[in-house]
Parts: C-alpha cells; sequence; structure tokens
C-alpha cells in the first residue's frame, strides 16, 4: 500500500499563487525581490521546484491603437 504524503498550501507573490508542496519540503534561497522562490527534499541535491511570477502592467487602449502609436513613434 502507498504511504499518504501530507500537502501544505503554500501562498507568495502576496497572495497571487497558490500552490501545494509536502510537507517536510524546505523554501531554499528564496529571493521575494527578484520574485524566485526556490523549494526542495531536505539533502536533496538537484530536483529542486523553482516558482518565478511575470507580470505586466495593463494598458487600457486597443491593440489596434497601441500598434499605429508604436508604428508613429518609430517613423
Amino acid at each position: 500500500m502507498a504511504e499518504s504524503i501530507r500537502l501544505d498550501e503554500v501562498s507568495v507573490f502576496g497572495g497571487k499563487l497558490s500552490f501545494l508542496i509536502p510537507h517536510d519540503w524546505e523554501e531554499d534561497d528564496s529571493d521575494a525581490e527578484s520574485n524566485t522562490y526556490m523549494y526542495r527534499r531536505p539533502n536533496a541535491d538537484s530536483g529542486w521546484f523553482r516558482v518565478s511570477l511575470n507580470t505586466a502592467t495593463v494598458i487600457h487602449e486597443r491593440p489596434t491603437d497601441r500598434l499605429k502609436r508604436i508604428w508613429l513613434i518609430s517613423t
């Protein structure tokens, strides 16, 4: 019979991203300023789980208007 693994919920990036990892995993060398979190099994040398988040600012204009503006700036 397979052994049950307890999972813990992790929430990062101010709650923008949540996921489950095994209870015994450790957070390692995470850097919130560089938008990177890393998790690993205890004593693991490889196979780390790395989480990154890339975001963009929303521009409130139609895509065609944006393309026209970019084209006008570049000419």
